[in-house]
């Protein structure tokens, strides 16, 4: 009986411990009340609004190669100052780093110097889709060179979300060496003396030996999401394209390694640690574009 006595005692002290263990827990992981989540909500909104405004700045104020490295150091010295000060008034751990694998967009280049380094990279087609679906086009540049004076010109189709189309064609200008671009809403684009003219298609501009002339760009004319294709890509015997946007880069063009990811849509991962709640999330920064 004593024996059978001791064990009882000790299987109600075990389970005492494990309870009080259990409400701890659940304690220290949710929150208490429905202030307190709506305390919390309020205070992730606020964080995100932060950070959105933050990757707005930094992508405005650093050049494009250094984005990723600008912005994870802003978002660094956000965190450590958003930490101290909450920290001091109410216990509250925040930590905010970039997610590249899951942000949206992705980046693609041709810079070499070879004849068919217009044409697709993975089929080498003269007429090929850069980019379907993108509703959001941060870097859309293009340098032209050596384009034969005869024949069908190389251009650039959008399509928009309703099926309308801006267009933009380049040929060479006889009997001189100039390089003509008229879009499908402005004619001779760049100026007089351009032999290699520099096209930013999403600001519409147009730089060269002259004076630098403005267009009506897609952005301006379309709706996304936008389909972005290159014609008679073998027309361009010589220039560079820049194109970093959202949307599907398709396999039947690209290789692989053909392209990068590139947080056009920035993904943050998210540490919240605080005295009654603690949570790990991922937010996209959808208006930070």
């Amino acid at each position: 009986m004593l024996v059978g006595g001791i064990a009882i005692a000790i299987v109600f002290l075990l389970s005492i411990i494990l309870t009080n263990s259990l409400v701890v827990t659940s304690y220290t992981a949710t929150p208490e009340s429905a202030d307190r989540i709506e305390e919390v909500e309020d205070r992730e909104t606020a964080v995100q609004q932060d950070l959105t405004t933050i990757a707005t700045a930094v992508r405005s104020n650093t050049t494009f190669s250094n984005y990723n490295s600008s912005l994870n150091a802003s978002l660094r010295n956000y965190t450590r100052y958003r930490t101290r000060v909450s920290g001091s008034q109410s216990g509250v751990y925040i930590n905010a780093t970039l997610n590249r694998t899951a942000s949206e967009g992705n980046f693609t280049s041709q810079t070499g110097s070879s004849p068919t380094n217009f044409k697709s990279p993975g089929g080498n087609d003269n007429d090929w889709t850069l980019a379907d679906g993108a509703d959001r086009v941060l870097l859309f540049n293009v340098t032209l060179s050596n384009i034969p004076s005869a024949g069908v010109p190389f251009s650039i189709r959008v399509t928009g979300a309703t099926g309308s189309t801006w267009t933009l064609e380049a040929s060479r200008s006889p009997p001189g060496n100039d390089i003509q671009v008229d879009t499908s809403v402005t004619s001779d684009v760049c100026p007089s003396g351009t032999s290699d003219p520099e096209l930013n298609l999403t600001a519409g501009t147009c730089e060269g030996g002259g004076d630098n002339e403005t267009f009506t760009s897609f952005v301006d004319t379309l709706n996304e999401p936008y389909t972005i294709e290159f014609r008679n890509a073998q027309k361009v015997n010589g220039g560079k394209y820049w194109l970093a946007s959202t949307g599907e880069f398709p396999s039947s063009y690209y290789d692989p390694s053909d392209y990068s990811t590139f947080p056009i849509v920035p993904a943050v991962d998210l540490t919240y640690t605080g005295p009654q709640t603690g949570y790990n999330r991922t937010i996209m920064l959808e208006n930070s574009t």
